[in-house]
């Protein structure tokens, strides 16, 4: 369902919100949370997916005025800093559609087996994918 360079804009964006380090020491692009919004696009409508994905292709070149590069080929540092920005717009539809994405990259997370080995102790029910 991604292309090439959406799923390294989605592996990017996972990095920068989730680098490594911590418990477990797995950032969000090791996780492959690329691969996880991949198969999610599976389940949601034919214009919705389209949407989402015309929504990374605009915020992955969004950084090519500023940054004269995309969003995926920038350093974690620069990444992190683009994306506190976006998550703290002023503009209410932006910062929308970049929390949505995150929700979606962070129940990736979430559900990653070596996060939820970390997390199910915590939790009551059966927790994991």
């Amino acid at each position: 369902m991604l292309s090439e360079d959406e799923h390294a804009f989605i592996q990017a964006m996972a990095e920068a919100w989730m680098p490594s380090g911590g418990e477990p020491a797995l950032s969000g692009a090791d996780a492959r949370l690329g691969d996880f919004l991949d198969e999610t696009l599976l389940a949601i409508n034919p214009l919705n997916r389209k949407l989402l994905k015309l929504l990374m292709q605009v915020l992955d070149d969004a950084t090519l005025p500023t940054h004269l590069s995309s969003y995926r080929k920038l350093g974690l540092k620069a990444r992190q800093a683009v994306l506190h920005g976006w998550l703290h717009h002023d503009n209410h539809l932006l910062r929308s559609a970049v929390q949505g994405i995150v929700v979606l990259v962070s129940i990736g997370w979430t559900t990653h087996p070596e996060v939820a080995a970390v997390i199910r102790p915590s939790m009551r029910c059966w927790y994991g994918r």
